[in-house]
């Protein structure tokens, strides 16, 4: 069952893992670590990220949400563990 991601709406890492939006993901470090390495490469998700250390917080825009997994599951997008 697929969640139902809404394009205008922004979400945090939180909902990223309560909702299993990464379907492929079941954690909250996995998680964040794609969220980072997308930073860094392709930055498809465009995550705006404050606060530092473990005051730190992501928030992304549900469409971005929805073309990073198209990305993935087209193989568009790889991270090496």
């Amino acid at each position: 069952m697929k969640t139902k991601i809404n394009p205008s709406e922004w979400y945090t890492m939180q909902d990223l893992v309560k909702r299993r939006m990464f379907p492929w993901s079941k954690s909250y470090s996995s998680i964040k670590n794609f969220v980072i390495s997308d930073r860094k490469t392709k930055n498809i998700l465009k995550a705006t990220i404050t606060g530092s250390g473990n005051g730190t917080k992501y928030h992304i825009k549900g469409e971005n949400i929805i073309n990073f997994v198209r990305a993935f599951e087209s193989g568009e997008v790889r991270f090496k563990n």
